[in-house]
């Protein structure tokens, strides 16, 4: 949480070693969460020269750029830049790695954003949901999870969905790894939350994940990653008249912003809900 000197280390790096994509990605998170949307989508077009020949992790920073377009109102360019740059299939990168975990959180993340937004991704969610169909029973990296109910779900496959909840429920319940109880205790929530929200039971959803919302750091991600949840808690509460609890979310979502500036799903929420 300590922007300003992250920003001050972060540009003395790029500095150094403009190929340096952590560096540059670092920077953007404190653009991100400051919501200097413009900036940050000027500072990630500096570093696209040091993307050619990287690795994936060009995709996640073509994510970051997206969210910044998205909350600068840039949101007719989304679906292009999310095939050009976020998920590109003919790229040997993802040819070679077709569900590589960042990859899935990225394209999951974005699809559905954009799907809260009111716009209609077509069959996108198809080609995600046929990988996370392969990975059902793979916890190693737990925040991946939520997403592949994402998709499984976005795509209607509604019993693989439930294969999905319960190898998490099985896994928590005998596993003795690290990370077991955090899939009880928070996963399994987070993944009931997903799935009942696209099946319009939103009362459900909010009531799945939002006792335990300040324990989803425990899956891993960034403030940005992570943020995906928290819009979707918001959307439930919004679209199921429940306004206490919407105002907390709000208000904690702000409180972990130093500008105090919401996000734009949250402003259109709110919007709604005072209309």
């Amino acid at each position: 949480g300590d922007y300003i000197r992250a920003e001050r280390h972060g540009r003395q790096a790029v500095e150094i070693a403009p190929g340096d994509l952590w560096a540059v990605h670092a920077v953007a998170h404190v653009m991100e969460m400051q919501g200097r949307h413009a900036e940050g989508w000027r500072w990630i077009e500096a570093s696209h020269a040091a993307t050619e020949g990287a690795t994936n992790f060009k995709f996640h920073l073509a994510w970051h750029r997206a969210l910044f377009l998205l909350e600068g109102g840039r949101i007719s360019e989304l679906l292009r830049c999310y095939d050009e740059t976020v998920r590109v299939l003919d790229s040997p990168l993802v040819q070679g790695q077709p569900d590589l975990y960042i990859d899935i959180q990225n394209a999951a993340a974005l699809l559905l954003r954009l799907e809260l937004l009111g716009l209609d991704v077509d069959r996108r969610w198809i080609e995600l949901a046929d990988k996370a169909e392969r990975r059902i029973g793979d916890h190693l990296i737990l925040f991946t999870v939520p997403h592949w109910m994402m998709v499984l779900a976005a795509a209607g496959r509604w019993a693989r969905c439930e294969e999905l909840l319960q190898a998490m429920r099985d896994h928590a319940g005998s596993s003795v790894t690290s990370e077991a109880a955090i899939v009880g205790r928070v996963a399994v929530p987070a993944a009931q939350c997903v799935l009942r929200h696209r099946r319009r039971d939103f009362a459900a959803a909010l009531d799945a994940l939002f006792p335990v919302r300040h324990e989803i750091v425990r899956l891993g991600g960034s403030h940005a990653q992570r943020d995906i949840l928290w819009q979707l808690m918001a959307d439930c509460a919004g679209k199921s008249g429940r306004l206490r609890e919407l105002r907390q979310i709000l208000d904690e979502v702000a409180r972990a912003r130093p500008a105090g500036a919401l996000p734009i799903l949250y402003q259109r929420i709110a919007q709604c809900v005072v209309q």
